[in-house]
């Protein structure tokens, strides 16, 4: 027969609560994790969404650039050409003018 005193009686009572309390903690908090990795999924499916916009607008971006090189380019040689007929304007009007003295 194994007797037990009171104040044991209590540790044991102790224990067992403690024990119960924690089960319940334990189950608030793995119930906080399922919901913390919902979150994440989500916030995983928008970081997604977000990336792929992202590349799409650096591709609109690559290709406004090579847009704006060749458009430079362009005005480059009408800057050209329109200085040439300046000049060459210059020039005949100077010839021109020469031949009527």
């Amino acid at each position: 027969m194994i007797i037990i005193t009171e104040s044991e009686l209590r540790d044991i009572n102790i224990i067992f609560l403690e024990h119960s309390k924690l089960l319940k903690q334990n189950e608030v908090l793995n119930s906080q994790i399922l919901k913390l990795e919902d979150v994440i999924v989500g916030y995983n499916q928008i970081d997604s969404l977000r990336i792929k916009e992202q590349n799409i607008l650096n591709g609109i971006i690559e290709q406004q650039a090579k847009d704006n090189k060749k458009l430079n380019k362009k005005l480059k040689r009408r800057k050209t050409v329109s200085n040439i007929f300046i000049i060459l304007s210059a020039i005949l009007s100077t010839f021109i003018i020469v031949d009527a003295l």
